[in-house]
């Protein structure tokens, strides 16, 4: 049987004391990527936090919790609303730098 230096076990993880600094750190990044589309987005449209949540997110607290912190997003709801802002991106408007834009998907 083939042996890897690398536990990828459950019990591996859940012990693992690094995972949860990693997971924060994510979430702190993906959220700051969020907000940083979020104002450029304002910047050129300017809508308050509570439409620009229910719009592309679907709830209107979305951005009040990003920036208190009371409340996480999975991935697949990072990637919904980054697709949202994508596709309603205004004509002219510049996409913020280092924050990866979604390709559009055309049929």
């Amino acid at each position: 049987m083939f042996e890897s230096e690398w536990d990828v076990s459950d019990d591996c993880l859940s012990t693992n004391r690094k995972f949860p600094t990693i997971r924060r750190r994510m979430e702190q990044e993906l959220s700051r990527n969020l907000t940083a589309v979020a104002e450029a987005f304002r910047f050129v449209r300017p809508l308050t936090l509570p439409t620009l949540g229910r719009l592309a997110a679907g709830d209107w607290r979305f951005f009040d919790h990003l920036q208190d912190g009371s409340k996480t997003f999975t991935a697949r709801k990072y990637d919904q609303v980054m697709d949202w802002f994508s596709e309603n991106w205004p004509g002219g408007a510049i996409w913020p730098e280092g924050i990866a834009r979604p390709e559009r998907v055309t049929s």
